[in-house]
């Protein structure tokens, strides 16, 4: 791992990009990794944003911080409510609050295809990998929490 010092002679020789020794601060503050690797392209490495000076990446820092706070509290309402709806929904198609009810009733998408065929196994690979992933987070909280997991499983 690099010095903030060493970071900032990189971004100078490698990158080209002008910051003065009294913003090593403020880097450590945004973080190399975080902040600089983060803003360095737009989707694909070959679009390149091409900063000049440091204080035109705190700018665009800046910026996506003031639109994550402003968006945030929006996106995290909808996303409680769509996880609500969608609870709402899987329950009253399984008839049933048992998650081998739900697994035996509503998550059956897969037998839409033909037994044997790329879509029937994909699909089922998926709802397989969903019924691993939740046995092993219930079996790791069971480890430590073992009341607690009883009483809602």
């Amino acid at each position: 791992m690099l010095t903030i010092r060493q970071m900032m002679r990189y971004l100078r020789n490698t990158h080209n990009m002008s910051i003065k020794s009294q913003q090593a601060h403020a880097l450590r503050n945004l973080g190399y990794y975080h902040g600089y690797k983060g803003y360095r392209f737009i989707r694909i490495p070959q679009n390149r944003i091409p900063f000049h000076t440091f204080d035109e990446l705190l700018a665009v820092n800046a910026f996506d911080m003031e639109l994550k706070s402003m968006l945030y509290s929006k996106v995290m309402f909808i996303e409680t409510a769509l996880k609500s709806y969608v609870l709402e929904a899987v329950l009253a198609d399984s008839k049933s609050e048992n998650i081998n009810d739900i697994f035996n009733r509503s998550l059956t998408y897969y037998k839409t295809f033909a037994s044997g065929s790329r879509d029937y196994a994909n699909f089922f690979t998926k709802r397989m990998n969903l019924r691993g992933s939740i046995n092993n987070t219930l079996k790791r909280d069971y480890q430590q929490h073992n009341q607690i997991v009883d009483h809602f499983f």
